[in-house]
C-alpha cells in the first residue's frame, strides 16, 4: 500500500473535496428528520440548547480525532486504529475499536437505506404530482390537490403493507450507493459530493425562505431557541447527546476512513470545525424548514418519526406552491440520506480491500466501469 494513501493509492483532489465530502458523511437523515423529530419531542429550545453544547465540547473533538486517525493510519478504521496504537507503543488489540466502528456503519447502512427508500418514494410520489399539477396548468397548487387531507397520512400505512414496493425502493437506493461507491475515491464519491452537496445547500435555503415567507417563522424561531429549562431531564440530555453523536457521524468508521484519504499537508483543525458548523447549521435550518411549515398548518410538532412522512405532506397540501416544494424538500432529503450512505459504505468497502485484498470493483462494481 506504499504507506501513503489509504486502500487502492487513493486521495482526495484538494482540500474542499475532502471537506464536502466529510460534510456530506455527516449531513444526512440525522439533520433532517431525526434533529426535528427530536426537538420537536423535547419541547425545542432546551433540546438544542444542550444539542449544541454536546457538538462543542463532544462533538468536535471526537471528529478531529477521528479524522486524525485516518490521516496517519492511512487505511480503513481498523487498520488505522491499529497502527495508531502500534506506533504508540500499545497493543494492536485497540484495533477492536476501529472494528466496532465498521459493524456500526453495516449496522447502520442497514435501517439507513430502508428510510432512504420510502425518501425515493415519496420523490416518485411528489414528483407525479408536480407533472400532474404543470400539465394541468397549475403549478402553485397544493400537494396531492386531489386527494382529502384525511387521507394523505395513510400514503405511509399503504407503503408499509407494500412489501415489493419497500423492497424494490430499498434495492433501487442500494444500487445507486454502490455504484458511486464502485467507481473510487476521485471519480466517485468525490464527485457525488461535489454536485450534490451544493445542490443540497441551495434547496435547504430555498426552502427555508419559502417556510419564513409563508409560514410560522417567529413562531418555529421561539420554539427553537427560547429554552424552556422546565423541560430539561436525563432523558433529554441523553437524546440531545445521542443526536450529536449520530448526526457527526462519529463511531461509524466514515471519518476515519475519508481522513486516510487526506493530505499530510491539509490543516485538520480548522477542517473538523467547518465539518461541525456545516453539520449543526444543516440541523438548525432544518428545524426553521420545517416547523414554520408545520406551524402554519396546526399541526403537532411533536408528531414523532412520522412528522417528515405523514405530517408535511399535509402541510404542503394546504399551502401555496405546495406540490412544487414538496417535491424539493423530499429531493433534498434523498441527497442527504445518498452522502451519508455512501460514507457507510465506503468504510466497509476500504476494510474488506485491505483485509480481502479485494479489488473495489467486486461484486457489483462492474457497473461502474458499464457507465463510465
Amino acid at each position: 500500500m506504499a504507506g501513503s494513501v489509504a486502500p487502492g493509492g487513493e486521495g482526495w483532489s484538494s482540500r474542499w473535496a475532502f471537506v464536502l465530502a466529510a460534510v456530506g458523511a455527516a449531513v444526512g437523515l440525522g439533520n433532517i428528520w431525526r434533529f426535528p423529530t427530536l426537538a420537536g419531542e423535547n419541547g425545542g429550545g432546551a433540546f438544542v440548547l444542550v444539542y449544541i453544547g454536546c457538538i462543542i465540547l463532544i462533538g468536535l473533538p471526537m471528529v478531529l480525532s477521528e479524522i486524525l486517525i485516518g490521516r496517519h493510519g492511512r487505511s480503513d478504521a481498523y487498520h488505522s486504529v491499529v497502527k495508531v496504537a502500534e506506533d504508540s507503543g500499545r497493543s494492536k488489540n485497540w484495533g477492536i475499536f476501529g472494528g466496532i466502528g465498521i459493524l456500526n456503519a453495516f449496522l447502520i447502512l442497514t435501517f439507513y437505506s430502508v428510510v432512504a427508500g420510502w425518501v425515493m418514494y415519496y420523490v416518485g410520489v411528489m414528483s407525479v404530482d408536480f407533472l400532474g399539477a404543470l400539465f394541468s396548468g397549475d403549478p402553485f397548487a397544493g400537494a396531492l390537490a386531489n386527494e382529502n387531507p384525511e387521507t394523505i397520512p395513510s400514503r405511509m400505512t399503504d407503503l408499509f403493507a407494500d412489501i415489493p414496493m419497500l423492497l424494490g425502493m430499498h434495492t433501487l437506493f442500494m444500487i445507486v450507493t454502490i455504484w458511486i461507491v464502485a467507481r473510487g475515491v476521485t471519480d466517485g464519491i468525490e464527485k457525488a459530493a461535489t454536485y450534490l452537496m451544493p445542490t443540497f445547500f441551495v434547496l435547504l435555503v430555498l426552502i427555508t425562505l419559502y417556510g419564513a415567507f409563508t409560514g410560522e417563522f417567529g413562531k418555529a424561531v421561539t420554539f427553537l431557541f427560547n429554552p424552556d429549562f422546565s423541560k430539561l431531564s436525563p432523558s433529554v440530555v441523553n437524546d440531545a447527546l445521542g443526536q450529536a453523536l449520530f448526526s457527526m457521524s462519529v463511531a461509524s468508521a466514515a471519518l476515519i476512513t475519508y481522513g486516510g484519504y487526506v493530505s499530510r499537508e491539509t490543516n485538520l483543525a480548522p477542517t473538523a470545525g467547518m465539518i461541525a458548523f456545516a453539520d449543526t447549521g444543516v440541523a438548525l435550518l432544518a428545524g426553521l424548514m420545517i416547523f414554520p411549515i408545520v406551524f402554519a398548518v396546526g399541526l403537532d410538532a411533536a408528531a414523532g418519526p412520522t412528522l417528515v412522512f405523514q405530517s408535511l405532506p399535509i402541510a404542503f397540501h394546504n399551502m401555496p406552491g405546495g406540490s412544487l416544494v414538496g417535491l424539493l424538500f423530499f429531493v433534498l432529503i434523498f441527497f442527504a440520506a445518498l452522502t451519508s450512505s455512501i460514507s457507510l459504505l465506503e468504510g466497509v468497502v476500504a476494510w474488506a480491500m485491505r483485509r480481502f485484498e479485494w479489488s473495489r470493483l467486486l461484486p457489483l462494481g462492474w457497473l461502474a466501469e458499464s457507465f463510465s
